[in-house]
């Protein structure tokens, strides 16, 4: 009996072992999407947004009420270029901050925004 007590006990602990090892494998569940950011700025609230302009991965668009979405798929910087109504030009820059993943390798985190400056929008900027 105590012979096979100890064989069900080794291949028990073979067994738990092998789905350890397989679940060490299985493929990451990795969070999808990226990035965001609201970015407020305030001359838009008086002269509505003619154009915005960014480079892939980011995207921006008018979120109303002088608000601006910027979102990314991947971590860096997006520089977004604004021209309003008015012919007045501004350029911020969002930095997305990367967490390191070693199973999903670079994932978007927190971002910082950079004081909106004017540019000669009438020039090409």
């Amino acid at each position: 009996m105590l012979r096979l007590t100890a064989f069900a006990l080794v291949s028990a602990t073979l067994v738990v072992a092998s789905l350890t090892a397989v679940g060490c494998l299985a493929p990451c569940s990795c969070p999808s999407g990226g990035g965001s950011a609201i970015v407020m700025l305030k001359a838009a609230q008086s002269s509505p947004i003619a154009s915005l302009t960014t480079a892939a991965p980011c995207t921006a668009m008018d979120g109303g009420s002088g608000q601006i979405v910027v979102t990314t798929s991947e971590p860096g910087t997006c520089r977004v270029r604004v021209v309003l109504m008015s012919g007045d030009g501004y350029s911020f820059d969002v930095v997305f901050q990367a967490i390191s993943s070693s199973c999903c390798g670079n994932l978007v985190g927190d971002h910082t925004v950079s004081v909106p400056e004017p540019f000669d929008a009438g020039a090409g900027g």
